[in-house]
């Protein structure tokens, strides 16, 4: 079930992407003004639960760099908001915050453990 709300969540961070860069003014958007310290909430969630999703689709597989383990959810996630941060530098309408990417990649990290706790518990319920 978690598989199917992580595609779900996946598509809609691609509609936001869309919608944020292109300049629409979309009803999704005007909840954001309710949120305490809004922009950088919005990234550590938004950006967290993408990773969390991409980890659990993945079954928190993990990539070896060297003698240290990441998870490659959320290295897949990492380089791709790192990217997408640095392509604000071109857009008009986008402001490139180096806040911004530091509220991302906590938000990887922290949604990336969960995945594996959860991911974790539940291999010893079926094992």
């Amino acid at each position: 079930m978690l598989k199917y709300l992580g595609f779900v969540f996946i598509l809609f961070i691609a509609y936001v992407l869309i919608a944020v860069n292109a300049g629409w003014d979309s009803f999704i958007f005007t909840w954001v003004e309710y949120v305490p310290y809004k922009d950088k909430t919005i990234h550590f969630f938004l950006i967290g639960l993408l990773a969390f999703f991409v980890n659990i689709i993945l079954n928190c597989k993990q990539i070896r760099l060297g003698s240290i383990d990441f998870l490659l959810g959320s290295s897949l996630v990492f380089l791709f908001v790192t990217l997408e941060e640095g392509s604000q530098f071109f857009l008009e309408n986008r402001t490139c915050d180096f806040f911004d990417l530091l509220a991302n990649y906590a938000g990887i990290f922290v949604f990336g453990k969960l995945a594996v706790q959860i991911v974790s518990m539940k291999k010893k319920t079926v094992g």
